[in-house]
């Protein structure tokens, strides 16, 4: 089994609706970025694909291993900072409820916390930006290149449509936006083809999602 998910969310019961949702969506920009080096590396587990840090009122010691493949480290949530805290305030709050959790996860399972850990630094070192380009592909015929550059924050997920030339930035624009949250966004896009003339951002199990003429391209 491989170590594919990274979450830190807040206990259902002790913190239901949209205060609950709210944290978990704000959460997703760190544990995305560190999710996604982690599905790189292919990392061996025993027993469980996701790691779930779990804020609670008051932690239990253990981390079990629950039945969606799922290993439960909890840690203390202090609400009252929380609210209080904004900005990078936030991103280091967050960063510590994480570690607290990895470290507690690795005192019941062997997983690669120096790994976690150099990911953490990562996107604290990069100003807590969570930026990446999902796919890029060059249609050689006409010298254009095009991208699906990613932008995960604590409020918002944007895809931005990228085409260039020789170079040079021919055509940008956000095609989609919505909550910060894979579930909301990674079914929606896959990757740029060129179908009947028009650049199409298609996915396996969805609409297309956007659609811009060659044309329109050509004489830039």
């Amino acid at each position: 089994m491989k170590l594919r998910s990274i979450y830190l969310i807040l206990d259902d019961e002790s913190y239901p609706g949209s205060f609950r949702s709210d944290f978990d969506f704000q959460t997703r920009c760190l544990c995305n970025f560190i999710q996604r080096r982690v599905r790189a590396a292919r990392i061996p587990t025993q027993g469980f694909n996701a790691i779930v840090v779990r804020g609670v009122e008051t932690p239990r010691d253990s981390c079990p291993i629950v039945s969606v493949k799922s290993t439960v480290p909890e840690v203390y949530f202090d609400r009252q900072r929380y609210e209080s805290l904004k900005g990078a305030d936030l991103h280091e709050f967050f960063i510590g409820m994480l570690e607290e959790g990895l470290k507690k996860c690795a005192m019941h399972h062997e997983i690669p916390t120096e790994f976690l850990f150099s990911s953490i630094r990562e996107f604290r070192e990069g100003g807590y930006k969570n930026e990446w380009v999902h796919h890029k592909k060059l249609f050689r015929p006409h010298g254009i290149r095009t991208e699906l550059r990613c932008c995960l924050t604590m409020s918002e997920f944007r895809l931005t449509f990228a085409a260039t030339k020789k170079g040079g930035v021919i055509y940008e624009k956000c095609i989609f936006e919505t909550k910060p949250d894979e579930i909301c966004f990674a079914h929606k896009f896959k990757e740029v083809k060129l179908l009947d003339d028009n650049f199409v951002v298609v996915a396996a199990f969805a609409d297309p999602l956007f659609s811009l003429p060659l044309a329109d391209l050509l004489d830039t």
